[in-house]
């Protein structure tokens, strides 16, 4: 904005924007707030600007939920435990109650299922063994309805109980480790 001209007192430009990138119906008007990240470039008009900031904010609090449930999946090492986890990870997002939180995870497990495909290219995913082409899509297909199992979750159902169908209930070893990390009751 170094090439318009601001005045304070009437909160808005006194010179149009010479470039009029999205500049909407007023090409003086004010950027909205810049400093705190709500339309840092001053290109958006305000309804977008403040749509973009709640989708950015949505998007973060799935990642967060997501993220750290799969650090403990990682982290507890557990085998046949992946379809659980999934599970798991979109029921607690579900357990915000919260639409955009929820398209949001919903379009990072579409993400994740991507970049599992991608690593299986080069051996990379799960076991470190290559799968052929049709047992990768059959494995996304797998984690997505997973995925959509747990992002269905019942307000009053709790996330445990929705989820322990994915748990083979003869690995007492695998359930004992679940329940002392918190995820089944």
């Amino acid at each position: 904005n170094r090439n318009r001209y601001y005045d304070p007192l009437q909160g808005r430009y006194i010179t149009q924007d010479p470039i009029g990138l999205e500049g909407g119906w007023s090409l003086y008007a004010y950027p909205l707030n810049p400093v705190n990240g709500i339309d840092p470039l001053g290109l958006s008009p305000a309804d977008v600007a403040l749509i973009r900031r709640k989708d950015q904010l949505n998007h973060q609090r799935a990642w967060d939920i997501l993220s750290d449930t799969y650090e403990d999946m990682k982290r507890l090492n557990l085998g046949g435990t992946d379809q659980f986890f999934h599970c798991m990870a979109f029921c607690r997002v579900s357990k915000l109650n919260d639409a955009g939180v929820s398209r949001s995870a919903k379009g990072l497990g579409y993400e994740k299922e991507i970049r599992d495909y991608g690593l299986n290219l080069f051996g990379m995913y799960g076991r470190k063994v290559k799968l052929s082409h049709s047992e990768m899509i059959e494995d996304n297909k797998k984690d997505l309805t997973v995925n959509d199992h747990g992002l269905t979750c019942p307000s009053t159902t709790d996330c445990s109980d929705r989820c322990s169908d994915y748990i083979n209930p003869e690995h007492k070893k695998t359930i004992k480790a679940l329940q002392d990390a918190g995820y089944l009751k």
